[in-house]
């Protein structure tokens, strides 16, 4: 009884903990919503949508489609750091409170008044339009509800708005809607797409079919289902693709939740309420990274790779990979919750049917290869002999298809086994061009002819099966390999070309190949080789760039002289200008390609030599003068 009484004293002092660790990191009413508080708001981004590199942090508050709105502080504190930059934020203020939690404001137009002197001050003093500042505590104190700035457009903002973020101490983003803000509306669940199932394992099988299989659902309200029972065997996974909606917009917004039942037990479990800057980039593995870059459609996983270091899934109920014996059926059910608690459902059902080698498929199959986790999956038009032979440590091995139908044969081979360099079927011979096995978490450089390619223990989220490969493009020009854009990075590889055929080394960059146009990535030499970072794998060129940037004069307004700036070939590195030989502030808009001057004093008129001097990401270099008469 003592014990007993021991063992529930012990829970409810660890609730009351617990229930006070939640009260301080999201207490209610101690932040003021900081865009026309107490009305109704809008938003355009939700904390935790999927973005093309990110999680996005914060919420995006809609400011009426204009710039200019007064900003208020959400709650007393002091203004930490001040932020100015052409591109991510732009230009941003932090605010630390007494409860050690910050709040952030992005994409402002401009900073208060006593801010925006002290912030032109420093950026003549370090002679920088670019700059970073952490005032001391006692500088910028401010009280709840003062206007802190207004609303803007700055940075890589897609429009006017105002980004809001809520930071504890340790820089981790707390979903904003949790601390009660009354001004955001919504009673409307979750819309759902479609589903997914992929198979895992040679031995796994949908439909009786190996790969990843995409279905449309049936809806009623807030329910959906996949109309036919799925048959399955094996370990599969299953992903959705969906968004949330609000009210009074048409907006599309980011899945707070996700939660797997398979016959009523949880076997996955994702909520996305706060994550680390550190761990953003997992979004490459929490969704399936192939069909984005293929579809340009976003399905999250619903379970978990290996190397995903997202740390909001409920890992101790396993990786939401789930096995189906060959028999029985199987009901799934999804739930999808907004940060409101909003839930839609889907339902599914999966029949465990065994694999057979001859099935009956309605889905065309397509011929050639592809990786698919471990397994290399070969699909090609069934010859007279109904084998394969593949070479592999200069051994040929007799393949046999893992099925057959609608007149091709499938074969399926687990590369943990060994590289092959190439399949013989036939007349026909295909090279594979496996350079080597690269495994997650270490560090590695591999040597291919005039490559040296390495991968940090942070670059990869699961196990690589490098396959490297030259050629040509069509006017000549080499071009290399470097595995497959389908491959999710954690961080940048980074790459050493040693050329032998290249001269005026200096105006040469890489450049990334994919679509109708490279895209520019830059890099340096170094001595006798080049060397670049890239957060892509794929195909890749160095091209020649001896053109500078553009600049456009457009005279001189009020006490300002304005340009427009734009480089053809890489990206502005840099700009410096300079009045009867000072330097002179300069603001820039990559978005518009707007440059413009600022004097400290709107008295002094613009008067005399101007110089500005533009330099791209290749060091070509722009200069324009004038006289301003």
């Amino acid at each position: 009884m003592i014990n007993s009484l021991k063992i529930n004293l012990l829970s409810f002092i660890v609730s009351i903990v617990a229930t006070s660790v939640i009260a301080q990191e999201y207490p209610k009413g101690y932040f003021m919503f900081p865009i026309k508080p107490g009305q109704v708001n809008y938003l355009s981004g939700s904390m935790g949508e999927l973005r093309s590199s990110h999680f996005h942090a914060g919420i995006d508050i809609k400011t009426d489609q204009r710039t200019g709105l007064p900003v208020y502080a959400a709650a007393d504190g002091y203004v930490s750091r001040i932020k100015v930059s052409s591109f991510g934020y732009g230009n941003v203020l932090y605010i630390t409170h007494p409860n050690k939690l910050v709040t952030v404001y992005a994409h402002l137009e401009e900073f208060g008044e006593e801010i925006k002197k002290y912030v032109l001050q420093e950026q003549y003093r370090q002679k920088s339009f670019n700059i970073e500042l952490l005032p001391a505590p006692d500088m910028f104190q401010v009280q709840k509800g003062q206007i802190i700035a207004k609303s803007g457009n700055s940075g890589s903002s897609g429009g006017p708005h105002l980004h809001f973020e809520i930071r504890d101490e340790k820089e981790n983003v707390l979903h904003p809607l949790l601390f009660g803000f009354t001004e955001i509306k919504d009673n409307i669940p979750p819309v759902v797409q479609k589903v997914a199932l992929t198979t895992f394992n040679p031995h796994s099988r949908i439909n009786q079919q190996y790969g990843r299989f995409e279905y449309s659902l049936n809806i009623a309200g807030n329910k959906y289902s996949v109309p036919n029972t799925i048959e399955a065997f094996g370990q599969i996974g299953i992903e959705v693709m969906g968004y949330d909606k609000m009210n009074g917009t048409h907006n599309k917004y980011g899945i707070s939740c996700i939660e797997v039942k398979v016959n009523n037990e949880e076997v996955y479990y994702h909520k996305l309420h706060s994550f680390s800057f550190a761990e953003t980039k997992c979004i490459n593995s929490h969704i399936n990274y192939e069909t984005y870059v293929n579809q340009k459609e976003r399905f999250e996983k619903c379970y978990i790779d290996d190397c995903n270091r997202l740390s909001s899934y409920k890992r101790n109920i396993g990786d939401g990979k789930i096995s189906i014996p060959d028999s029985g059926l199987h009901h799934v059910e999804i739930r999808v919750y907004d940060i409101f608690n909003n839930v839609s459902t889907i339902q599914l059902k999966i029949k465990g049917v065994k694999p057979v080698e001859k099935p009956v498929l309605t889905i065309p199959l397509k011929e050639g290869y592809r990786i698919s986790e471990n397994t290399l999956i070969m699909i090609y038009k069934s010859p007279a002999s109904d084998s394969a032979q593949l070479m592999v440590n200069n051994q040929l091995h007799l393949l046999s298809p893992s099925y057959s139908a609608n007149g091709y044969n499938v074969f399926l081979y687990d590369l943990r086994k060994g590289l092959p360099r190439l399949v013989k079927i036939q007349d026909r011979t295909e090279e594979f061009n496996f350079a080597t096995i690269v495994p997650p978490k270490r560090d590695i450089i591999v040597k291919y002819e005039d490559l040296r390619i390495k991968f940090a223990d942070t670059t990869l989220f699961d196990t690589l099966y490098l396959q490297l490969k030259t050629g040509k493009t069509p006017d000549g020009k080499k071009y290399f390999e470097v595995g497959s854009e389908h491959t999710p990075l954690f961080a940048p590889v980074e790459i050493h070309y040693y050329p032998t055929d290249l001269s005026d080394t200096l105006h040469y960059r890489a450049y990334f190949m994919s679509g109708s146009k490279p895209t520019f990535i830059g890099g340096n030499w170094e001595k006798d080789h080049f060397k670049f970072h890239s957060k892509f794998l794929g195909k890749f060129i160095l091209e020649k760039d001896t053109i500078g940037p553009e600049v456009k004069y457009l005279g001189v307004k009020g006490n300002s002289v304005k340009f427009n700036i734009f480089d053809k070939n890489s990206d502005i590195d840099s700009f410096t200008a300079t009045l009867n030989g000072n330097w002179i502030l300069m603001n820039y808009d990559h978005k518009t390609k707007a440059l413009w001057s600022e004097v400290p004093d709107n008295t002094t008129p613009l008067k005399g030599n101007f110089r500005l001097e533009v330099k791209d990401a290749s060091g070509n270099i722009t200069v324009f003068e004038t006289v301003i008469p």
